[in-house]
């Protein structure tokens, strides 16, 4: 979730170098806290599977259903770390 209104002040006052720093501390936020999520949902999953646990409605292994949103976390975080190689590159080059 972006901070829109913040984004179009900045663009629009010329804050170009403050909205970079923004964006990247932004993504080096998410990218802490997925990855903390992302461990802790992997030592979940290890977990499970060494004790065998299946959900209690179903026979389903109860690791496959973390291993969705272990999954999605990983995703996030690539995603996450992309963009702040793109903010990056755009400081370098600022008109193009």
């Amino acid at each position: 979730m972006r901070l829109e209104l913040l984004d179009d002040f900045l663009s629009n006052h010329g804050f170009q170098g403050v909205k970079r720093i923004l964006g990247v501390f932004v993504e080096l936020c998410m990218v802490g806290f997925f990855s903390f999520m992302a461990y802790y949902a992997f030592r979940l999953i290890s977990s499970y599977i060494q004790k065998g646990t299946t959900s209690s409605t179903s026979s389903v292994p109860a690791w496959v259903l973390i291993l969705g949103m272990a999954i999605g976390f990983i995703l996030i975080i690539i995603f996450s770390i992309r963009n702040i190689a793109r903010y990056l590159q755009d400081a370098q080059n600022p008109h193009s």
